[in-house]
C-alpha cells in the first residue's frame, strides 16, 4: 500500500517596471508537484464530511464571532486569519473526538 499523496503548488512572480510607462511587465510561474504526505502528530487534514453535519456547522458558525473578538487587537489580517484557522482547527478536533467517542459508545451498547 502506497503512502497518500497531495498536490502542492509553488508560485513565484517578477515585475519589470518601465520608467515613464503606464504599464509594467509581469512574469508568473506556477509549478504543480505531487508529494508524498507524511502523516503524524504534526499533520492535520480537515474532514470535509463535517460540513454536512448540522451540529458541526452550527458550532463553527456560533464560534467564529468569538474567535474574531478574541483576536480583535491583531491588526495584521494574515495573522488574524491564521489565528482564526487555529481556533477552528482546535474546535474541529474536539468535535470530531467527541463524535467518535459517542459512536463507539453506541456501538458498545448494541453488542
Amino acid at each position: 500500500m502506497s503512502a497518500p499523496t497531495s498536490l502542492w503548488c509553488y508560485c513565484s512572480y517578477a515585475v519589470k517596471w518601465n520608467a515613464g510607462k503606464v504599464y509594467s511587465a509581469l512574469s508568473l510561474s506556477i509549478i504543480f508537484e505531487e508529494k508524498e504526505v507524511k502523516r503524524g502528530p504534526g499533520f492535520w487534514k480537515f474532514n470535509n464530511s463535517l460540513l454536512t453535519d448540522k451540529d458541526y456547522t452550527e458550532l463553527i458558525s456560533q464560534n467564529i464571532p468569538e474567535f474574531v473578538s478574541k483576536y480583535r487587537e491583531v491588526t495584521d489580517k494574515g495573522l488574524l486569519w491564521e489565528m482564526i484557522k487555529m481556533e477552528i482547527r482546535a474546535a474541529t478536533i474536539l468535535f470530531s473526538k467527541r463524535k467518535a467517542r459517542q459512536k463507539r459508545d453506541e456501538e458498545k451498547k448494541s453488542y
